[in-house]
């Protein structure tokens, strides 16, 4: 690939041009300043590396917005800002399971599509991983740069004086040093280098791709015009996407990703159903298991499987995703004030019309409604396909848990809504909900907030209101529920 730069071979009195090929000679680093021309030769770089043929899937964490353009191009497999740590993180972590899958499957040559890590500003990305809840990050970039190359990986990355000083630097055979506007401090860990003129671009290269001698070379810039300079960027199909969830997802917005999804998949057969994978596991926001999809037409024994109750998107695609419940059973959604939980009430009765739902009119009078119903439903009056909604479960009296208790079975399904806090040994149907293990945390504050479900959660301090987990028998899954209008709906 290149010329990337122009190489000044003093002793044959000439200059080339410098070709670096990924897959030959390795990783490759850019350590130096904006000032110095680092910034402009990296993006370069970028576009010349993403648009070479065979097109190779990106996968970009870019904390100085080098590469912005590129954010919702959908030919890029996946992109972090400097404001997306934890999805940065989780991109580290696919890549190092697709890594340890080819190892496993043995060789990697003409087999797999090759796969580009971009790194842009290391000095940012390790301030953020070590400052918060995913600190194992950068543990998992050292292992992706050291043992990524012979499995078809390749890791282009920039930063400054704490990527000289990293773990991981060892591991990159190729490095760039731009020593314009630096300082002895940030020096401090280099290499000595020959005399450079002080010229924006102008480098000393060491490593594999100069053969092993330290050279002079002249870096090229990109187009100062252009959305991505060098040609323009195809589409390959990568091995996984990942896509962040939104900040904010309407009902307008949720409609308009199902509309998407049906298109892309009208021949694909029954509606699918975003559920949890079954194998136990506990999960955080780096290690929640990918939603996986079954038919929605039926189950194991022959009885029709409910219809999906939507509620928001989940995943690392960010697919459309449905609250867990089985056919009678019971699914618990637990919050802090303020998390969102009474307004995901809202958005499944507005999200899927068609479901008989039941719910008091006011909060006060839930246990007078819930007993009404219950003699209702022993007097053979009502609908066995109802769906019960039920906020502040923990908050009933003894009048209204026995209401529930004697409702459970005899309906379709049972939502409660809860408060994190000691209430919830108080929770009616508190033997159902631990058995089943399904449900949503919204919003956690602490690990421990989904042990009712069966699951330890890593909780995030900038969660909103709507994100957290669905969790599905041990299994969960970062999700952002849909913004209604609020519970009980307006009539």
């Amino acid at each position: 690939m290149g010329p990337v730069a122009l190489l000044d071979r003093p002793a044959q009195q000439r200059v080339e041009g410098l070709n670096w090929m990924p897959a030959v000679h390795g990783h490759l680093a850019l350590i130096g300043t904006a000032s110095g021309g680092m910034q402009e030769s990296f993006r370069a770089i970028a576009a010349m590396l993403a648009t070479q043929a065979p097109q190779p899937c990106l996968y970009i964490l870019d904390a100085n917005r080098l590469l912005g353009q590129l954010e919702t191009h959908q030919g890029i497999a996946a992109f972090a800002g400097a404001d997306q740590v934890g999805f940065a993180a989780r991109i580290l972590t696919r890549l190092a399971a697709e890594m340890e899958r080819r190892r496993a499957l043995g060789g990697v040559e003409g087999r797999y599509p090759p796969l580009v890590l971009m790194v842009a500003g290391w000095c940012s990305w390790s301030t953020a991983f070590r400052g918060g809840p995913h600190e194992w990050a950068e543990s998992i970039l050292h292992d992706i740069v050291r043992d990524g190359g012979p499995m078809g990986i390749v890791v282009l990355i920039s930063g400054e004086r704490e990527l000289v000083s990293s773990r991981l630097f060892a591991s990159i055979p190729n490095r760039a040093y731009f020593p314009l506007g630096t300082t002895d401090e940030s020096r401090f860990h280099w290499p000595r280098l020959p005399a450079l003129e002080p010229v924006r671009g102008r480098a000393a290269v060491m490593g594999n791709v100069v053969e092993g001698q330290t050279s002079t070379a002249q870096f090229r810039e990109p187009p100062l015009a252009g959305i991505w300079p060098f040609g323009d960027l195809a589409t390959a199909e990568p091995p996984f996407r990942l896509r962040r969830l939104p900040h904010l997802l309407t009902r307008e917005d949720f409609l308009s990703r199902m509309a998407a999804r049906s298109a892309s998949r009208a021949e694909s057969g029954p509606a699918l159903q975003p559920v949890g994978d079954p194998a136990p596991a506990t999960a955080s926001s780096a290690n929640a298991s990918k939603i996986s999809l079954v038919s929605a037409a039926g189950t194991a024994d022959g009885r029709r499987r409910p219809e999906p109750l939507w509620i928001g998107v989940a995943g690392d695609e960010a697919l459309p995703a449905a609250l867990p419940l089985r056919d009678k059973g019971v699914s618990l959604v637990l919050g802090g004030p303020g998390s969102g939980k009474s307004t995901l009430l809202g958005s499944l009765v507005c999200l899927n019309p068609e479901t008989p739902w039941l719910y008091p009119p006011d909060a006060a009078s839930a246990a007078t409604f819930w007993t009404s119903t219950a003699a209702e439903a022993c007097a053979g009056k009502l609908d066995p396909g109802s769906v019960l909604l039920v906020d502040d479960a923990d908050s009933l009296d003894a009048q209204g848990r026995q209401a529930l208790s004697d409702l459970q079975g005899r309906v379709a399904g049972i939502v409660l809504t809860a408060t994190f806090g000691p209430a919830l040994h108080q929770l009616p149907l508190a033997r159902q909900v631990q058995a089943a293990g399904m449900g949503l945390v919204l919003a956690p504050s602490k690990p421990h907030d989904g042990e009712l479900l069966g699951v330890r959660l890593q909780p995030d301090p900038a969660w909103r209101a709507g994100r957290g987990f669905i969790v599905d028998r041990g299994v969960a899954t970062t999700c952002q529920t849909v913004l209604s209008s609020g519970f009980p709906p307006r009539a």
